[in-house]
This record gives structure tokens, C-alpha cells and sequence, in this order.
């Protein structure tokens, strides 16, 4: 499944982001300058109407990174 989900969230971050990312990159929120504070906010209420979870404060603000979506969402599923 950790495929699959790296993918539909490669695809999910894009969109909230409005920037085109490659199949084989690791988006750094550092490293974007789309990925502000607000950017943040909205790609995480995405994510928890897409998948129908909730995230904790902790994980909001631990997210750094697609790979940390990744392994958060797959311990939620």
C-alpha cells in the first residue's frame, strides 16, 4: 500500500501546493516556498477529509516532508 499512498499523496501535495512534482521526488517543506504555515494547514484538513482521519497536533507539526505523510497515514489506516 506504501506505494500506492506515496502516490496519491505526491498527487495531493501538487494540487494543495500548486506546483508540480515528479514521481520520484521527496518534497522537503523547508525546500518549497509554496509550503508556508497556511499551505500547511490546508494540505493537512486534505488529508484528513480524503482519508477520513485525524491528525494530532504533534503530527501537524512534525510533518516535514511526503515521507512523513506517508508513515503517519499508513499507521492511521
Amino acid at each position: 500500500m506504501s506505494r500506492e499512498l506515496r502516490q496519491q499523496l505526491l498527487e495531493l501535495l501538487a494540487e494543495v501546493l500548486e506546483v508540480p512534482l515528479s514521481q520520484d521526488s521527496n518534497p522537503q517543506r523547508h525546500s518549497l516556498d509554496s509550503w508556508d504555515s497556511l499551505k500547511h494547514m490546508e494540505l493537512i484538513l486534505s488529508l484528513e477529509e480524503t482519508f477520513g482521519i485525524r491528525f494530532t497536533s504533534d503530527e501537524v507539526a512534525s510533518v516535514e516532508s511526503l515521507e512523513d505523510l506517508v508513515r503517519i497515514i499508513e499507521v492511521k489506516l
